[in-house]
């Protein structure tokens, strides 16, 4: 960035706001006071790896459920259309890839 002072400078003139308006000290320290969000009964008295494997599951179980509702809401779309349902269709319409179509495929149709 040196070599380049008006990029630098335009970034840290997007950065600066970005971080002022969103910047939470509570969230940085180090001590008990430290939100765990979501997950907070569960991590409380675990060490770091195992609040890391709670962060993780509770992660990978939104993500699994926010794209299920996608392929559902897909799946309705192209309903309500008159269109053809098909894995090819639902993923080209959701910017989701096969594979992670034919994953939850059974349980959109099933709800």
């Amino acid at each position: 960035m040196a070599s380049k002072p008006k990029q630098a400078l335009a970034v840290l003139y997007r950065v600066a706001p970005f971080a002022a308006e969103r910047w939470d000290p509570a969230r940085a320290s180090r001590d008990d006071r430290k939100d765990r969000g979501a997950c907070a009964d569960e991590v409380e008295g675990l060490d770091l790896r195992d609040r890391h494997a709670v962060g993780g599951r509770y992660g990978a179980a939104e993500r699994a459920r926010k794209s299920l509702h996608t392929i559902q809401d897909a799946i309705e779309a192209l309903r309500a259309e008159g269109r053809k349902i098909s894995k090819s269709e639902v993923s080209r319409r959701t910017g989701m890839s096969r594979t992670t179509v034919d994953k939850y495929w059974h349980s959109a149709l099933s709800d």
